[in-house]
Parts: C-alpha cells; sequence; structure tokens
C-alpha cells in the first residue's frame, strides 16, 4: 500500500485549461462568499452592541422583564462571529492564493492554498461534530426529564 501511494504522490500532476478554469471560478465564489461572511459578521458584531444598549436602555426606563440580558446578547453575537470568521479567514485565504498560484505557476502556493481549504472544512467539521453532540446530548436531557415527570 505504501509503495502504491509513493508511486502516486511521485508523478507531478498538471493543471489543464479545464482545471485552472474550474479553480479559478472556485477561487473567484469563495472569495465572494468569505467577503460576505465579514459583513456579515460585522453586523452581528453592531446587533450585538444594539441589543446591549437596547436592553440596558429598557432595564432603566420602562421596566420590561428580560432587559437585563443585554450582555449575554453581546456575548451571544460575539461568539457567533468568532465562530464564523475563523473558517471563512482560511476560505478567504484559499481563494486568494490559488488565484495567486494559478497566475504566477508557483506550486507552493497552491500547496498552501489546498492547505487552508483542508482548514476550512475541518473547522466546519469539527463543528457539525459539536453540534450534533450537543444536539443529541439536548435529546437525552429532555428524555431522562420526560420519565421523571
Amino acid at each position: 500500500m505504501e509503495n502504491v501511494e509513493a508511486s502516486l504522490l511521485d508523478v507531478n500532476l498538471t493543471i489543464d485549461t479545464q482545471s485552472d478554469r474550474y479553480l479559478r471560478e472556485t477561487a473567484k465564489w469563495n472569495k465572494f462568499l468569505a467577503i460576505l461572511s465579514f459583513i456579515f459578521c460585522g453586523l452581528m458584531v453592531l446587533a450585538g452592541l444594539f441589543l446591549t444598549f437596547a436592553a440596558g436602555f429598557m432595564m432603566s426606563s420602562l421596566q420590561m422583564p428580560f432587559a437585563g440580558m443585554g450582555f449575554f446578547w453581546l456575548i451571544y453575537f460575539l461568539v457567533f462571529a468568532v465562530l464564523t470568521i475563523i473558517p471563512n479567514l482560511y476560505r478567504y485565504r484559499f481563494a486568494a492564493q490559488v488565484l495567486q498560484a494559478l497566475d504566477t505557476n508557483d506550486q507552493v502556493t497552491l500547496t498552501s492554498s489546498l492547505g487552508n481549504l483542508k482548514s476550512f472544512y475541518r473547522f466546519y467539521g469539527i463543528m457539525m461534530i459539536v453540534l450534533i453532540s450537543i444536539y443529541v446530548l439536548i435529546f437525552l436531557v429532555a428524555m431522562v426529564a420526560g420519565m421523571m415527570r
């Protein structure tokens, strides 16, 4: 098995015109989506700040219930923004580096760009595992709580 893998790695791959076109289009869409995600993260931070100040206003003047949750919303939006920015940094780096690699015919930059793409998907994969685990835990807690009733 090792000999087969080693022989496959020894073969120099080339990027033909069609592959170049696919990679360029993929990079452009990834750059577009990363920039949109950065804008979305900025809006999330602004929404968190707005809710913090709005909740403070409600708490001080209107005496509304749950008005003291402004700080919670700020933390929630900041955590969500960070969890959105991190993978999109990988996505943006992939897009920028793959375009640079194709323009300059640089194998090292292409390899680095593919490493960023791998990191992007690994981050999302880990996030999905964590979310599914949380859902399973919530389901189990609900089942136990229902049985105790």
